[in-house]
């Protein structure tokens, strides 16, 4: 007999043993899904290994094979066991988040209604007791609708009697013996899309025939002629159409029937639109520092082991055109690269670059694309058809054989976090399947993590420098603005405003950053100072005037603002605090002659929405952009020759020990976007704190002189790279059960460590409110990373099994890159 170990994607730290039959032994490969009875349910399951023989007696058979081949290579199943290990979470979990959606199985309920045999009269006796066998009105509302329909999906139940109270009455009217809850399973339907395609058989036609065709079948004859003189390897159907602007399939079907044309299904890809127009266009000639970095990479990748390097090169110092020359020598050795970016934001400008380089042999996987797109876009990549893919963090499941180079652009960005589970770091997650496949890898910024960089420092990764920009271009010159001392009545400061007027009468381009959406920070009553928040989460809620609703940007509950105070009746209530939106109409009042644009979540939520505003902005339709930090970092438009920064501090502000350094980065990258051109670059940053170091640093565009003052301070408290944290939320609808579950597993922590780590907490999360749950955390912190991640994940799960948590959810956050 024959047993495998197989992961389902349920929060469980264990694997499950299950016979294969004898009948298809010789199928099962791991890699494969398969369907097993999981207690009641059924449910997807992932071979990774061939199991030895249970102890158990009895163990269950799988219920088929879902697939004829592994959709997991053995290099993703090796990285999702490491995943499920060090971000604690389950390996089936692990497993799902690398594969594209649409390929799931879908399960669905169906509600029976369990009836005596067939007789009129046990059938009336049955209905005419049913209203005495149940209690409550949601109970006998079920009844009534399965006397008329036996059998009914959960959905359409739910449609007619509505979601209150219906699982508990599906449950006791189950108990009872009345009706039957059925799992029912059918698999995902996403596969390859298909087309009819119309081609040509007979190579020959005789005179007679066409002849007959055109006086008698004008049609026919009319796609006959498209076939044999434009189309001889076939055009799909729905084109044919276009051309001859009569519904062909008529005609197709009687030339098929005479042996002329032939029709069948042809599979087509779903290609992800919204890049920006390419031409092919040859290697650009490196800068001497570009060239040294360049053979450097080199050297690293004919190497042929695992080497790690950190590419430290100021903005606009020709990044990308490295990365691009060393996939262009990786595809002279056939082999294949990953490229991973932060933002979707940045992908559209980028893959357009990597297709003028490299056209179709490019692939894109990002979370913007459609189910469709995506799989497809998975597909090429696991048949082997594209050399080069592009994409979110999730790309680095890319199925990708011989992989010779990963490259991780922006690799300071906190967007690599995933903030669910699993919660991985693409970055670290990039950095081990690079370990893993025994390759090198490329993490290349502006601004490294200090985690980054202090690994550089440490000889963990090769550092490579480049210190000038391309062309010997000056870096921008940045001017911080005192706003306790400027006298100017608007958002902008005069400094700011005058700069705008002299750029715009020059025909250049305006970048404007905030990082805060929306109109006001907050609404309130100007006679008793009461605040509008948000009755679900424990944060003000955000003014948006294009909707005239007040929305909060962490559950989107959002609501009319009120003429009046809801607590002391005043009409005197308004919003106050700034967003882009705000900045948007203020710009538009003080320059009316230019075109001013907004890019933030409120504007891009539609398909390629980013793609058109960047696309706009490069064709030069827009003068002044405004954006949030989607707008900071990757873009290249060298007729940008001023930005400004309207509230430098507002990061700072945040209860993280992480905030200088987010607060550099930011500015650093947003000060790159201007002086890329031979047109030169000013940047000007508005302030209320003129003189933190970290604001200091970024006007100087000078990383060494931050990361050595920070880094003192990160040792001095021991936070990252000096030790590794984990975080462990513990969030629930009911505040003090909540807290006191939190204060048990704190101090069941702090009984079961031999001193090798800080137990911190319980405390309430800065969001201690979220969506209606409550929030404590307790941060630990060790140098030693293994014992602190076993010991955390044990003991969790210790406190799961004896502690009944009501509700209560325990999420474990393995290297946090934020505690609010």
């Amino acid at each position: 007999m024959q047993y495998i170990d197989v992961a389902v994607a349920l929060p469980v730290n264990h694997l499950y043993t299950y016979r294969v039959p004898e009948d298809v032994e010789e199928q099962i490969q791991p890699g494969q899904r398969v369907l097993v009875a999981f207690g009641k349910k059924y449910l997807a399951g992932y071979v990774v290994r061939l199991a030895e023989t249970p102890e158990l007696e009895h163990v269950k058979d799988i219920l088929d094979i879902l697939d004829a081949e592994p959709i997991v290579t053995p290099n993703i199943l090796r990285l999702t066991e490491w995943i499920a290990e060090y971000y604690c979470c389950s390996w089936g979990i692990a497993i799902k988040a690398a594969l594209p959606t649409g390929i799931d199985i879908l399960h669905s309920i169906r509600v029976h209604l369990r009836m005596p045999p067939e007789s009129d009269r046990a059938m009336q006796d049955f209905f005419d007791d049913l209203p005495l066998r149940v209690s409550g009105g949601m109970q006998k509302k079920i009844l009534a609708i399965l006397r008329q329909s036996p059998t009914i999906s959960l959905a359409d139940l739910q449609k007619k009697v509505g979601k209150k109270r219906l699982h508990a009455s599906l449950h006791a009217l189950e108990r009872q013996g009345l009706i039957e809850l059925e799992d029912v399973v059918a698999l995902g339907k996403m596969q390859a899309k298909t087309l009819q395609h119309a081609v040509l058989l007979a190579s020959e036609i005789l005179p007679s025939d066409l002849d007959n065709l055109e006086n008698h079948a004008p049609n026919q004859m009319a796609v006959l002629n498209i076939l044999r003189e434009r189309f001889p390897d076939g055009l799909p159907i729905v084109d044919l159409q276009e051309m001859v602007k009569f519904d062909p399939r008529s005609a197709l079907k009687a030339l098929t029937q005479k042996g002329y044309v032939q029709t069948y299904p042809k599979e087509i890809q779903r290609r992800p639109g919204g890049y920006f127009a390419y031409q092919k266009t040859p290697p650009l000639l490196l800068t001497p520092e570009q060239r040294q970095v360049f053979e450097q990479i080199h050297a690293a990748i004919n190497s042929n082991q695992f080497a790690p390097m950190l590419l430290h090169g100021v903005t606009g110092s020709g990044k990308t055109e490295i990365y691009m020359q060393a996939i262009a020598y990786l595809l002279t050795l056939k082999r294949r690269a990953i490229v991973l970016v932060p933002e979707i934001s940045l992908t559209p400008l980028l893959v357009s670059r990597f297709l003028s380089r490299f056209e179709n042999n490019v692939a894109v996987l990002h979370s913007g694309l459609s189910t469709g797109e995506r799989y497809d876009e998975w597909l090429r990549i696991k048949r082997g058809e594209v050399d080069v893919v592009i994409g979110a963090r999730s790309a680095i499941f890319a199925p990708m054989e011989r992989l010779g180079l990963i490259v991780v652009d922006e690799e300071h960005e906190m967007s690599y976090k995933q903030d669910s589970e699993p919660r991985y770091h693409g970055r670290d997650t990039a950095v081990m399947r690079a370990r893993l496949e025994n390759i090198p890898i490329l993490l290349g910024s502006a601004t490294p993590s200090l985690e980054s960089y202090y690994n550089s420092q440490t000889n963990k990764y090769q550092l490579l420098t480049i210190k000038e920009r391309v062309d010997a271009r000056p870096l921008p010159t940045v001017e911080i603005i005192d706003r306790r001392r400027d006298r100017s009545q608007h958002l902008f400061s005069n400094t700011l405003e005058q700069a705008i007027r002299d750029v715009l009468a020059r025909g250049e381009q305006v970048l404007l950053f905030l990082n805060l959406r929306g109109f006001a920070n907050f609404y309130l009553c100007q006679e008793c100072g009461f605040v509008y928040d948000c009755p679900r989460c424990n944060v003000t809620l955000t003014y948006h005037a294009s909707t005239h609703r007040l929305q909060c940007h962490y559950c989107d509950f959002s609501r009319l603002p009120p003429v009046a105070c809801e607590q002391c009746g005043s009409p005197n209530v308004q919003y106050r605090g700034i967003g882009t939106e705000r900045i948007e109409q203020d710009a538009q009042l003080l320059f009316p002659e230019a075109v001013v644009t907004r890019m933030d979540r409120d504007t891009v939520s539609g398909k390629n929405a980013h793609y058109t505003i960047l696309r706009q902005f490069d064709q030069g339709e827009i003068d002044i952009l405004i954006g949030t930090q989607m707008v900071t970092k990757g873009h290249d438009f060298p007729n940008v020759t001023l930005v400004g920064v309207i509230a430098a501090e507002i990061g700072l502000n945040l209860p993280d020990f992480r905030s200088s350094e987010r607060t550099f980065q930011i500015l650093t990258q947003v000060a790159g976007r201007t002086g890329r051109g031979h047109l030169g670059g000013h940047v000007i940053i508005q302030t209320y704190n003129p003189l933190h170091y970290a604001i200091l640093a970024a006007q100087q565009h000078d990383y060494l002189t931050f990361y050595a003052r920070e880094i003192v301070f990160r040792q001095q408290l021991n936070y990252p790279p000096f030790s590794r944290m984990i975080n462990i939320v513990l969030q629930g609808e009911d505040e003090l059960f909540t807290r006191d579950l939190a204060q048990r597993l704190c101090e069941d922590l702090r009984r079961a460590d031999s001193r090798k780590l800080t137990v911190l907490g319980p405390a309430p999360a800065a969001l201690t409110r979220l969506r209606n749950k409550y929030r404590y955390q307790i941060l630990l912190k060790s140098q030693q990373s293994l014992y602190m991640r076993t010991f955390a994940k044990e003991q969790v799960e210790l406190f799961r099994k004896t502690v009944a948590l009501k509700d209560v959810q325990i999420l474990v956050d393995v290297d946090p890159v934020s505690l609010l």
